[in-house]
């Protein structure tokens, strides 16, 4: 299983990953993926996230409003655009980019 940039990122020091109970994310193969990327994992029981996580309550929440806007505003102004798969993939970035500056301000 591939972590992607979680595996592609150099790091000496060990880490440690916070995350809900999904259960795609609870599967033997994901936790020994990040057993090899020295990650120890804690899950967050189903129900909790809000409570416990307070990313999700605040930061989180923030972020996907901007993200949704940003992206809705792209599509009102590009309506009639084909993306490839790279493109899309570019744009996303982009999106990312601009709704976490935003929701950092």
């Amino acid at each position: 299983m591939s972590l992607g940039a979680w595996e592609r990122v150099p790091t000496d020091k060990h880490r440690f990953l916070v995350y809900d109970s999904a259960s795609a994310h609870l599967a033997q193969v994901v936790k020994d993926a990040f057993a090899k990327t020295s990650t120890s994992l804690a899950v967050i029981p189903g129900g909790l996230t809000a409570i416990l996580q307070s990313l999700d309550t605040d930061f989180i929440f923030v972020y996907r409003h901007y993200y949704k806007l940003f992206s809705s505003e792209w599509e009102d102004k590009n309506l009639n655009t084909k993306l490839t798969a790279a493109g899309r993939r570019i744009l996303g970035t982009h999106l990312t980019a601009m709704a976490y500056k935003k929701a950092l301000d």
